[in-house]
């Protein structure tokens, strides 16, 4: 089991995984900007990683190339493009 903790909000969230972060929390009614549906082309779910940045996947071809057009922070990645796969602490200025 996986814990995302969103402080902002004042929840938690658990899952097992095998999903990603803006499906996990569109399944919980957490609301995250997005208008392409997960195709790493909007960068409106952009989240900043407060823990569990260091253990997470190294981002995707496609998501580096929006990092690097939208000049993303070091701590901000994208929602639709994270596999919850550990424990995270999560903050976006969307909340």
């Amino acid at each position: 089991m996986f814990t995302i903790t969103l402080p902002r909000l004042n929840r938690t969230i658990e899952t097992r995984g095998e999903i990603t972060l803006l499906e996990l929390l569109r399944a919980h009614d957490v609301p995250l900007a997005n208008s392409c549906s997960g195709e790493a082309v909007c960068g409106w779910c952009k989240v900043r990683i407060l823990k569990g940045l260091d253990t997470l996947h190294t981002p995707t071809q496609d998501e580096l190339e929006l990092r690097n057009k939208q000049a993303f922070l070091n701590n901000e990645r994208l929602a639709c493009q994270i596999w919850v796969q550990q424990d995270m602490e999560i903050d976006t200025d969307y909340w």
